[in-house]
């Protein structure tokens, strides 16, 4: 423990004192075996929780390198913590199938060189409600050529306190090619989320599933972002995601919609889209080309000019019911005036 003076281990990335592999040594030896051990933390309790350090490195490349281990009674077994596959930003290298590597076939770890203080982040909320568990760093080299080594620094475990559900910090859509709507969104935590179902409508009135992505994080303290393309012509289409959050162990399940986005191309927003359906019943449905927060008026006349219904509202939506409606078949016309705008009409027939 100290501060080396020595390139691809120098420094601190804060304070006075990192922990450093050989901190006066040119370079480790050959067949180092060497850990650093954390202490014993007890993540008694349902949560999120997130590990952090701060590293730099001067290794050789895939022969020697290093990787955190966790045990959950004590010190007595151990495992390696997550792998390159669920997490790219995490390790940078995977022995896929050569022997006599730093660590056995099917292991991921950190090797090569990042000659900066980096922050590396791994969300560790599967080990909650465990009393005991403890984190390594275990360092291995072959029988040639050696390296400066590594500087770890910074390490904490932080939980986070905020509300445990899965959060959507972004959903947005774009025309990406003559075919092609780009879907992408974010999260902020993820919370036994298992997956995500993008639905569309070329309506705004009713959703039919189009894409279902399986959640990256499932218990997750930071963000993940999700793109995926569509395919349709339709120069205004709706499209909602419903977020599918489940664990059964723990009897716990909630589902929800985020709010509805459009996309739209040669079609200007604010205004009615669609009306529906004709003949109507009991109520009419009416979708804009974007999400009205200005004021709506909607009139409904008979075949005689009388005012049967006048609603006056501000959406705040991709759409509009107006509904309770008990009239005798027969045609009637509907206006939508929205804001300023000049009124539309609408025929519309009722067989009630």
């Amino acid at each position: 423990r100290g501060k080396s003076v020595l390139p691809g281990k120098d420094g601190t990335a804060s304070g006075a004192n990192a922990w450093v592999l050989g901190i006066s040594d040119p370079s480790y030896e050959n067949n180092t075996d060497a850990e650093l051990y954390t202490p014993m933390f007890d993540m008694t309790g349902q949560g999120l929780y997130l590990l952090s350090f701060t590293g730099k490195f001067a290794i050789q490349s895939h022969n020697d390198g290093f990787r955190l281990e966790y045990s959950l009674n004590a010190g007595l077994n151990w495992d390696q913590l997550g792998n390159q596959d669920d997490d790219p930003n995490w390790y940078n290298f995977t022995n896929e199938n050569t022997a006599n590597l730093a660590f056995p076939v099917g292991s991921s770890y950190f090797t090569n060189s990042q000659p900066a203080w980096t922050v590396y982040n791994k969300d560790i909320s599967f080990l909650a409600n465990q009393t005991q568990v403890c984190f390594r760093y275990v360092f291995r080299s072959d029988f040639i050529v050696q390296s400066k080594g590594l500087a770890i620094d910074n390490f904490e475990i932080t939980r986070y306190d905020g509300d445990l559900k899965t959060t959507i910090t972004k959903f947005n859509a774009s025309y990406t090619g003559d075919q092609d709507i780009t879907v992408t969104w974010g999260t902020g935590i993820e919370y036994q989320c298992r997956k995500f179902i993008l639905e569309r409508s070329y309506t705004g009135l009713g959703f039919t599933p189009v894409i279902d992505e399986p959640a990256v994080g499932i218990v997750s303290t930071f963000p993940h972002e999700y793109t995926r393309v569509d395919k349709s012509l339709r120069k205004v289409i709706y499209y909602r995601l419903s977020v599918i959050n489940e664990n059964p162990s723990i009897n716990y399940a909630y589902q929800f919609y985020t709010d509805t986005i459009v996309v739209r191309r040669q079609v200007d927003p604010d205004v009615v889209n669609y009306v529906l359906t004709n003949p109507f019943s009991d109520r009419i449905n009416i979708s804009f080309s974007s999400i009205i927060n200005q004021q709506v008026q909607i009139k409904l006349f008979d075949t005689s000019g009388r005012l049967i219904r006048n609603d006056q509202a501000v959406p705040n939506n991709i759409a509009y019911s107006f509904d309770h409606l008990d009239l005798i078949p027969g045609v009637y016309i509907l206006t939508i005036q929205i804001g300023q705008k000049e009124p539309t009409a609408y025929k519309l027939f009722t067989s009630r």
